[in-house]
């Protein structure tokens, strides 16, 4: 018996055909499919890590701004906004303390202090 690829719409044999996602389709159409789909989902999981990231740094700076009035009653782009916010103010924050403490002092220049430095040093993240 034969089907119908129902992303090609080629016939195929359906001891050939694939099932996949509860949809049957030819063998290189499932390949390509199986494979976007383990791609986007590699992307979204990428995504949830640095999503967990950014908010364990908002935590610990004690920038986390959401009530629980606000998670319940703001919708899915609102919360989104609030979150890209969030994550750029974390941004700024940290280029703003990496650019303070990369400051360099070369072999007997005077330091922050007054004093003589007789290395250089370079702070380090």
């Amino acid at each position: 018996m034969t089907m119908r690829c129902l992303q090609c719409d080629k016939e195929v044999l359906e001891q050939d055909a694939k099932f996949f996602l509860q949809v049957f389709m030819c063998a290189p159409c499932a390949d390509v499919t199986e494979k976007a789909r383990n791609r986007v989902r590699g992307e979204i999981e990428s995504a949830l890590a640095m999503l967990d990231a950014t908010f364990r740094t908002a935590v610990t700076h004690k920038s986390l701004t959401f009530s629980m009035h606000q998670l319940i009653t703001m919708g899915r782009v609102s919360i989104l906004e609030e979150f890209a916010r969030m994550e750029a103010q974390i941004c700024r924050s940290h280029h703003q303390t990496k650019a303070h403490s990369s400051v360099t002092t070369r072999p007997g220049a005077p330091s922050v202090d007054g004093s003589s430095s007789s290395s250089s040093v370079k702070a380090v993240d």
